[in-house]
């Protein structure tokens, strides 16, 4: 069977992981250094230790992540679908060419500033955003070079002329979500250093009160985002054109946010590195869910569809 064609090839950052490692091995050897010196009281012994191990492990993530070749566009001629490209080769979000309606290029002018987008037109509605940029060129081009590889034609973008019936639905990316690993050991890591400054006020009060809280709340928020992130549930609902979105954790509610959007445009964002979301956009603004999607994710990119799907009119999704 013959591979996919590469439409847009993918990248890594070659530059950037081999300065991460640097970073990393210069970190495991000042951490080694202070671990095995007799003179250095034990219990500082461990908690450099420990705080070393845990900076070695997030900047060895995050080596991994810049190393490996993530992003692009493939066509899978003998499949018939389009791959959008992720983290790594193995995060590729396959679209069959049945699902998609044809390429775009719009253009969108606010507050005197142009955006030009190439985007997927999906037949459930939905604009899976292949560029955004200044350059009208670029943005034709990209749409040109897509339709003109996988055989699709271009297309306007629909009208927002569709009222959805009213509903509520629930997302929950949680395992194996982009970034989450990155996210977790850079908190643990920020967290143990601010505690270890913040445990030598007395000997250094400038260096531990200066760089201690900022780090240890620093590691507090990643971690914050991370649990909830793994533990949390998303929730969607409208009512009367209303649109609100909020996040539950243990029972509570957090972080809603409403916007009035009678006829909505939906959009897919798929980020090399951050994974897939889905945007829900009105005049009032643009409500983000599902960050993080994969095609490994808990719920995986197709769950963001399903969102869409629950919103469709009945006529049409028969």
């Amino acid at each position: 069977m013959p591979s996919p064609e590469p439409l847009v090839p993918p990248h890594r950052s070659v530059g950037l992981a081999f300065g991460a490692s640097l970073v990393a091995a210069l970190t495991a050897a000042i951490v080694v250094t202070l671990a095995v010196d007799p003179h250095v009281p034990t219990p500082a012994r461990i908690s450099v230790g420990l705080t070393g191990l845990a900076l070695v492990a997030a900047l060895l993530i995050g080596v991994r992540q810049l190393g490996r070749t993530r992003g692009g566009l493939f066509f899978d001629r003998a499949a018939a679908r389009v791959g959008v490209g992720l983290m790594s080769p193995d995060h590729v979000w396959w679209i069959p060419l049945t699902a998609i309606r044809g390429v775009s290029s719009t253009h969108l002018v606010r507050d005197d500033e142009a955006t030009f987008t190439a985007a997927l037109e999906l037949r459930n509605g939905a604009a899976l955003v292949l560029v955004e940029t200044a350059e009208r060129e670029l943005a034709d081009g990209v749409a040109e070079l897509v339709a003109r590889g996988c055989g699709l034609e271009t297309v306007d973008a629909p009208p927002a002329e569709v009222s959805p019936p009213p509903g509520e639905v629930t997302l929950a990316v949680r395992r194996f979500a982009a970034l989450q690993a990155l996210v977790t050991s850079f908190g643990l890591a920020a967290s143990l250093l601010g505690v270890l400054l913040l445990s030598v006020t007395l000997r250094s009060p400038l260096v531990a009160l200066l760089f201690g809280p900022g780090l240890l709340l620093l590691g507090l928020a990643l971690l914050t985002v991370a649990a909830i992130k793994r533990l949390g549930t998303e929730e969607l609902s409208h009512r009367g054109g209303l649109w609100t979105h909020r996040w539950r954790l243990f029972g509570r509610t957090f972080a809603a946010r409403t916007v009035a959007a009678p006829h909505p445009r939906w959009r897919l964002r798929a980020e090399p590195v951050r994974g897939v979301c889905l945007e829900l956009v009105s005049p009032e603004g643009t409500l983000v869910m599902g960050s993080g999607a994969t095609p490994r994710s808990q719920q995986d990119t197709s769950a963001l569809l399903g969102v869409i799907d629950a919103f469709r009119p009945p006529q049409d999704g028969s």
